[in-house]
């Protein structure tokens, strides 16, 4: 990589730099420091192509390349500075002379890119998934390619009362693998000021989205000494899809005239709107599959029609009882060989598995002033229905072709300037296929 002239250049060249970095990243200009690496400044692929072009206009020629060539802008100044003297005076504003390494003035420009309160930040996350205690583990079990599918642990159930390797037997399972969460009957109740009582009739799942949701306020620094007693405008928004504890209640209190079956789904996201005293809307999603990606496109939604300030929004998903396996293996939906084939030959279904993830929401611009950490930006989110198919559970590629154009209009992107993108993958013949189409 070449450095460029790192010594003295011209306060023409650096200051137009460090203005064009601050409008793109919405960076304050005084935070800026020209001496470190671009990758600090998180500048990603859209940002530089931005940045190109408005080089390519300041100096009537296209170099894609520069953002990738010089470690700083202090050094890029120089090599701008060399080549196109000419073009570089008088180019910086008036507004701030660069010392060597900060700018002297705060631009807040917010058009850039689009950018605006219609733009979501993602700035707190927490979750834990299985083999993974927190973010740091699951990444690291991604790195290296970690396998978390293990058979059904005794602990949830037995699943050999269950399993039969022929397809289509009654009250049984032909998948026995999954992924599961460590300790999930474990839980503080003096913390969160419930009795023994109250826990004994709570989901589970109720519980970990609590303690998760609880972990990423913490870790966004917004627990602080009596946070309690001052209603927040926060909104709460939870993706659930099963609720099989109750059954295990049942199976408890077997031979009972009646019992108390109290473990109900909204109270997931009630119960955290009720312990950190938020007054924005509250509600538990259920949309089978996509219950945590729609949680978060309602939490979105709340904030661009300022229903509420901030957002909690995510899910929670646990295998507690084997009737959520019997389901899936009678629908065919389970994969038999306990591996996800995902777009590849020889799919027959999903692997079951475990999870728990919270993401705190703001908008974009509110959380710039804020000074919040920023992780990522949700541009838009599209939803749709499939309508009237050859089946049930059959997909439709016209109107999952439909949706897609939908959010990339709303977010104003460009398909061309995408370089990653996330899938469903449920390693089936008739989905996958559907899918890539």
């Amino acid at each position: 990589m070449n450095t460029g002239d790192d010594s003295h250049p011209p306060a023409e060249a650096l200051t137009w730099l460090v203005t064009e970095v601050a409008e793109v990243t919405q960076i304050p200009r005084d935070r800026i420091d020209v001496e470190a690496d671009l990758e600090e400044l998180g500048l990603d692929s859209v940002m530089i192509a931005v940045l190109n072009k408005r080089v390519e206009k300041q100096l009537k020629k296209r170099d894609p390349t520069l953002f990738y060539q010089y470690r700083s802008l202090k050094s890029m100044a120089g090599h701008l500075s060399e080549k196109y003297s000419e073009l570089m005076k008088n180019s910086a504003p008036n507004s701030g002379v660069v010392d060597g390494r900060k700018t002297g003035a705060n631009i807040e420009k917010h058009k850039t890119m689009g950018l605006s309160n219609s733009d979501i930040a993602i700035i707190g996350l927490s979750g834990r998934y299985p083999q993974a205690e927190n973010l740091e583990e699951f990444w690291e079990n991604l790195r290296h390619k970690q396998d978390c599918i293990v058979e059904i642990p005794q602990e949830r159930f037995d699943y050999r009362r269950y399993f039969s390797e022929k397809k289509g037997q009654a009250n049984s399972i032909y998948c026995k693998w999954g992924g599961f969460i460590k300790d999930v009957e474990n839980f503080d109740a003096g913390f969160f000021n419930l009795s023994r009582k109250d826990v004994l009739f709570m989901d589970p799942q109720e519980r970990l989205f609590l303690e998760t949701a609880w972990q990423c306020l913490e870790e966004s620094g917004l627990i602080h000494p009596n946070w309690q007693k001052q209603a927040r405008d926060v909104g709460v928004f939870a993706g659930a899809s099963f609720n099989n504890y109750q059954l295990l209640m049942a199976e408890a209190m077997a031979g009972a005239e009646s019992y108390s079956a109290n473990s109900q789904t909204f109270s997931i996201a009630n119960r955290v709107s009720y312990f950190f005293n938020f007054t924005g809307p509250s509600v538990t999603l259920d949309t089978a599959c996509s219950s945590s990606l729609f949680a978060v496109h309602q939490a979105c939604e709340s904030l661009r029609s300022a229903e509420c300030a901030m957002a909690l929004a995510g899910g929670v998903n646990l295998s507690l009882h084997p009737s959520k396996y019997i389901t899936l293996c009678a629908s065919g939906f389970a994969a038999s060989d306990g591996r996800c084939h995902a777009f590849a030959a020889g799919g027959d279904g999903y692997v079951p598995s475990e999870g728990v993830g919270v993401v705190l929401l703001k908008p974009y611009l509110q959380a710039r002033k804020d000074g919040d950490n920023i992780f990522a930006v949700i541009r838009a989110s599209a939803v749709s229905h499939d309508g009237k198919t050859q089946g049930y559970t059959v997909p439709n590629p016209v109107s999952q072709s439909k949706v897609i154009r939908s959010v990339l209009d709303k977010a104003q992107v460009n398909p061309r300037s995408i370089s990653y993108i996330e899938t469903h993958g449920t390693g089936t013949a008739l989905g996958d296929p559907i899918e890539i189409q």
